[in-house]
């Protein structure tokens, strides 16, 4: 049972701890693209974060969305990240809604 138990916990991260490594990674990369205060970014990212209710948490999909998100690049010539770099696909299926 615990070695079952210790695989679980090993399959990703927590929705809070996961929600604090993806800030980290977003502000880390708004730092060193575009300047922005770190700190400051953290403190905002914390302030706005509200956990979406009633969908399923997927713990493997969260650490492969915060892998892609380390490996995030700057955008070209000042093009909006949304629209040049874009978030890793897997973070768009850490919460199924559906």
């Amino acid at each position: 049972m615990i070695p079952l138990l210790l695989l679980l916990v090993g399959c990703g991260p927590t929705e809070a701890q996961f929600q604090k490594r993806a800030d980290r990674e977003v502000c880390l990369w708004k730092q060193g693209c575009f300047g922005e205060d770190y700190d400051v970014c953290m403190e905002e990212a914390a302030a706005g974060y509200e956990p979406p209710s009633q969908c399923d948490y997927d713990r493997h999909a969260a650490k492969q969305c915060v892998k892609g998100l380390k490996r995030l690049d700057c955008p070209n010539d000042g093009d909006l990240f949304e629209h040049d770099v874009g978030m890793p696909p897997e973070c768009a299926e850490v919460w199924d809604c559906g």
